[in-house]
């Protein structure tokens, strides 16, 4: 089930302490913001996440209950998905599919944890991902992905060598790995090694065992952008960083599930 957790910056911060400690997977925390905290539960965690949130309350009452929401004064939960995450309807996706499945392509690159690889197992390079597209262009009968590499990162001289490329998709449980793989330079050894992460060879590039999407892109195009056409905000980004390349891939195979 999902559940929004309204309350303060600073029981906020007394929650995610002692979620430290709980004995669940890390991917409990979907998304926290100035007054709201969404996590993905299982039903029979409820009563325990009630528990902690009875503790760090300044309310001694007990939570009251109407339909999807236990209330204290000072701490609201909503409950918004009653279907356990492990019940949820998933879909295996592939080049057949691709087009009708439910992807939801404005969250993807902003709520998911994304990693861009290029090479082949004998020598390649990941890195995570911040910004990317997806749709078509050019009248490609599929469809295509766009990402943004700046060439002062590793993975650029890999994405400049390569045809190909892919983009992989991770849960929230892979997220320690995910920045790893976002801080740490392919130029200072074998970061992969300071993951849980597990590559392996696809028909094109390399994925890993632990996404849960992973396109295969055959590269089209590519352009640097342009500093004085830029917005003002990353021209001044851009005083210390290399300006980003796109780069433009036609999916030409695809393996997951989605929701």
């Amino acid at each position: 089930m999902i559940v929004r957790i309204t309350m303060s910056a600073e029981k906020q911060k007394e929650l995610t302490e002692t979620l430290a400690d709980w004995e669940f997977d890390e991917g409990l925390i979907r998304r926290i913001n100035d007054q709201e905290i969404e996590m993905d539960i299982i039903s029979s965690q409820m009563p325990a996440l009630l528990d902690i949130l009875s503790g760090i309350s300044n309310d001694s009452a007990p939570f009251r209950h109407i339909p999807e929401q236990f209330m204290k004064k000072d701490i609201t939960i909503a409950i918004s998905n009653m279907k356990d995450k492990e019940e949820k309807e998933m879909a295996e996706i592939n080049m057949e599919n691709l087009v009708e499945a439910k992807i939801d392509v404005f969250a993807k690159f902003n709520k998911q944890l994304a990693v861009v690889t290029a090479g082949d197992m004998d020598n390649f390079n990941s890195m995570t991902i911040g910004w990317g597209m997806m749709g078509n262009i050019w009248g490609h009968p599929g469809s295509a992905l766009t990402i943004y590499v700046s060439p002062d990162r590793h993975t650029y001289k890999f994405l400049e060598e390569n045809d190909y490329f892919t983009v992989s998709f991770f849960p929230e449980s892979h997220k320690k790995d995910v920045i790893v793989l976002g801080r740490t330079s392919g130029r200072d050894g074998n970061k992969i090694e300071q993951t849980t992460l597990t590559p392996k060879a696809l028909t094109h590039g390399v994925g890993f065992e632990e996404a849960e999407l992973t396109f295969v892109c055959k590269k089209i195009y590519s352009h640097q952008f342009e500093l004085e056409k830029t917005p003002e905000h990353m021209a001044k980004i851009y005083e210390s960083l290399t300006p980003h390349v796109e780069y433009i891939g036609y999916i030409e195979d695809v393996n997951g599930i989605v929701e």
